[in-house]
């Protein structure tokens, strides 16, 4: 069967982050992936000054994607701003 959950932290599989909510929280790794995917994405577009995504396909993909609503107007935020009118409003 699969791993427990402490194993799937020793793996790597589980990722401890930072929570507002919680003492301790967890995201898999693919997630962390995704996220500097993404981020690494907005610094190349950065200044160009269009969307990266259609708003239709964003919340079809968003209504899919098991999400928190945090994670999900993060996604809004980075996806659908023009940002090169947001100079300086994402990290990195």
């Amino acid at each position: 069967m699969g791993l427990t959950f402490g194993g799937m932290v020793r793996s790597g599989e589980l990722v401890e982050t930072e929570s507002r909510d919680a003492d301790r929280a967890f995201v898999t790794d693919r997630a962390v992936k995704t996220e500097r995917r993404m981020l690494a994405a907005v610094r190349a577009e950065r200044g160009k000054g269009q969307a990266q995504a259609e708003p239709v396909a964003v919340e079809v993909s968003l209504l899919e994607s098991g999400l928190t609503e945090g994670q999900k107007e993060a996604l809004r935020t980075i996806l659908l701003c023009a940002c090169g009118t947001m100079t300086g409003a994402f990290a990195g």
